[in-house]
């Protein structure tokens, strides 16, 4: 599988984690969510590392890993929060916009966007203005769409950095750089559960714990793909391929959840796929 089928696999793996990711934090609570998947996660990791027997890379790859795990920690708590108190079909297609971070990243080393890269961040916004309009229809849930539309923008930011991260950290060995990712958000979590005393008055059956095991593991098995797709594939092309993740998401709300969107909210959910398209084409 060429670095391409490896993004996509990620993409396909993220979208249905953050599906589930989302679904249970809204009744768990982002905190136990993020302990049990980030945990799961880890031990996933780590079993990578000890049957692989992949060499711990130098400093250099550490510190990105280490970096990545503190924007993985906002990143996809801003995105699973998002999910949880906003349309699931609207803030899945505001995070796929996190593309634009890398591509700014390598326009600030020196690389160039084309006029259709440019093309594809203005049609993106768009979009992603036209996908959180309020209608007459939904007045009443103008509050949760307004904070849904704020979480996936931060998570946009930080999601785009951790890809960012996260490609300079596996050069070396992708199992380390998730690894070193979950070593810095597993503790933060962790504590944070502790502090909240998150897990109080919250009882999930085994098939909720299951789902949540499930969400760490494809989240997980998802980056480490997306790193071994940066080792040879470049990280403008790898990232909006990976950044198509919500397509997945937005496609499980509306056939499980049937969340509905109105004309001129397709357009921008359209849109915005489109706008990362037109990025990966220049």
């Amino acid at each position: 599988m060429g670095a391409l089928g490896l993004a996509l696999f990620s993409a396909l793996s993220w979208g249905t984690a953050d599906f589930f990711g989302g679904l249970t934090t809204r009744r768990f609570g982002i905190l136990l969510v993020g302990v049990v998947s980030q945990t799961a996660g880890l031990v996933l990791t780590g079993s990578f590392i000890v049957i692989g027997g992949s060499p711990m890379p130098d400093a250099h790859g550490l510190w990105f890993g280490v970096a990545a795990g503190v924007c993985a920690v906002i990143g996809l708590g801003s995105l699973y929060q998002g999910l949880a108190v906003g349309p699931m079909s609207v803030v899945a297609p505001i995070t796929a916009l996190e593309v634009v971070v890398p591509v700014t990243v390598g326009f600030v080393r020196g690389d160039r966007p084309s006029a259709i890269q440019i093309a594809g961040i203005a049609v993106g916004v768009i979009g992603v203005v036209l996908a959180s309009r309020e209608t007459a229809a939904d007045a009443d849930a103008t509050a949760p769409r307004i904070r849904g539309v704020v979480y996936g923008v931060v998570a946009a930011v930080f999601l785009g950095l951790l890809v960012t991260f996260l490609n300079e950290a596996g050069k070396e060995s992708a199992p380390w750089a998730v690894f070193t990712l979950r070593l810095v958000s597993v503790p933060v979590f962790l504590v944070a559960v502790l502090i909240t005393r998150g897990w109080r008055g919250r009882h999930p059956s085994r098939g909720d714990t299951a789902t949540m095991v499930g969400v760490g593991l494809l989240d997980n098995l998802a980056n480490v793909t997306f790193a071994l797709a940066g080792q040879t594939g470049l990280l403008a092309l790898i990232s909006v391929v990976g950044a198509l993740y919500p397509v997945a998401t937005v496609l499980l709300a509306w056939t499980v959840l049937k969340e509905r969107l109105t004309g001129s909210q397709w357009v921008g959910v359209a849109m915005a796929f489109v706008g990362v398209a037109l990025i990966a084409t220049g």
